[in-house]
């Protein structure tokens, strides 16, 4: 193994040991908390930022990125951090600027200084973290410089970089850094692992089958320790993507899965799949959207192939109604309508050619309850109490056929107030409706 593969290989250990302590003082806390940072360089930061972000939109929050630098100096960053933030703020990071080390050091100790001295004002005002990532060897800096502010830290990180500076090449954080690319799946043949990857990969994916989670993490890391290329590190970000998935841990889970339809490469449909179901349900509508419009796009592939296939028929109309269902949050009702409507022939059409079964009638069911809300909101009231009716009599025909069953009752009892809301509704309007019950 080359001296810079070593060099690489340990920083991205210590990067990972560094996002592991930050995300677990974000689970601690609450309010206010300081975080220290010490010789990360730029495109270390960055991804630390970047993960932060993914994190914080789990939480329907989001990240303030303050610079140091010569013109936006030590009274702008105060300035900032004492000002009345959004209700919403889950961290603000304050950035090493670019300028020569003396003066970054001068910049530093008067940030640092003011800090200390507004301490009690910056916990009392500043309702979420604060990560100071600051520039190598500054360690004594702080320490001297803002001994009270110290004392409150509840983390301190170094990255040793002056060992490993080949390991990162040159970058500087810019919004560009946090710009996505497209997650749209690239046909061709799917890449392969590395023996030695590969061979850790199916002990990931036997593990993770299994329920063995630990195991599959283990796995999956070890991978990532032996990646000899690209293609590897992208195979392995999939495996880690369904890995964190299976912790329920979302935010690490879409910044795999991410990372994984990014790179561009063709990987196996299972995998795809996995991946943009993962990013469909981010809490970001606008990475959900577009891997909801892939996932769809991508079993529509499948029917074209399969046209026969109850299986791809039923996996198609559920990517339409997961795209259905981030297009009506949005407030796209007309989009979202049109999704639900042909999900729900998928249904009708399931159920005609393969006959009823507790899944076909419960599945056209909801797909009636998709399409009739959405009458709903657009005031289609009289077109709503039809869907709905006809959905209340799939649920009855579930429960008399097949028996009582937790979710046969409950879907009987939202069926019934569905009907009865929207008649009740029709006769506030004088047009008493009729059906259903």
């Amino acid at each position: 193994m080359s001296e810079q593969r070593q060099a690489t290989r340990s920083l991205r250990r210590d990067v990972e040991a560094v996002w592991e302590r930050l995300r677990a003082e974000f689970v601690l806390h609450e309010g206010f908390w300081l975080a220290l940072l010490f010789g990360a360089q730029a495109p270390d930061v960055a991804e630390l930022v970047a993960r932060t972000h993914d994190l914080a939109r789990m939480q329907v929050k989001h990240v303030s990125i303050l610079k140091l630098t010569e013109r936006a100096g030590e009274a702008a960053v105060l300035g900032q951090l004492l000002a009345p933030p959004p209700a919403d703020l889950a961290v603000t990071w304050v950035l090493d600027g670019e300028a020569a080390m003396a003066d970054r050091v001068r910049l530093w100790s008067r940030l640092l200084r003011r800090l200390n001295e507004r301490r009690d004002a910056l916990a009392a005002i500043h309702p979420a973290a604060l990560v100071l990532a600051c520039p190598a060897d500054s360690l004594p800096l702080v320490r001297d410089t803002a001994p009270d502010l110290w004392s409150i830290r509840s983390l301190t990180a170094t990255l040793d970089t002056a060992t490993k500076a080949t390991a990162s090449a040159p970058a500087t954080l810019a919004p560009a850094s946090l710009v996505r690319r497209k997650l749209t799946p690239v046909p061709g043949n799917p890449i392969q692992p590395s023996p030695e990857v590969k061979v850790l990969l199916k002990r990931a994916a036997s593990a993770l089958q299994s329920g063995q989670v630990d195991r599959a993490v283990t796995a999956s890391l070890s991978a990532r320790d032996v990646a000899s290329s690209p293609d590897d590190e992208l195979l392995v970000h999939a495996w880690l993507a369904q890995v964190e998935a299976s912790q329920n841990e979302p935010a690490e889970a879409a910044r795999h899965a991410r990372i994984a339809l990014e790179g561009q490469r063709p990987l196996e449909l299972d995998t795809t799949v996995a991946l943009l179901r993962i990013l469909s349900g981010s809490l970001d509508h606008e990475v959900a959207l577009e891997a909801a419009t892939a996932l769809v796009e991508l079993h529509r592939e499948l029917v074209r192939r399969s046209p026969d296939s109850p299986t791809a028929l039923r996996d198609l109309s559920v990517s339409l109604n997961k795209l259905a269902n981030i297009q009506r949050d949005r407030g796209q009702l007309d989009d979202a309508l049109t999704a639900y409507t042909e999900s729900l022939h998928l249904s009708r059409r399931i159920q005609s050619t393969y006959g009823d079964t507790p899944q076909s009638l419960r599945d056209l069911s909801v797909s009636l309850d998709n399409v009739a809300n959405i009458q709903r909101d657009r005031g289609q009231l009289d077109d709503a109490l039809t869907a709905y009716t006809e959905s209340l009599h799939l649920r009855r025909r579930i429960q008399s056929t097949y028996g009582d069953t937790p979710q046969s009752l409950r879907d009987l009892s939202v069926s019934l107030d569905n009907v009865a809301d929207i008649q009740r509704q029709l006769d506030e309007r004088g047009r008493p409706g009729s059906g259903g019950g």
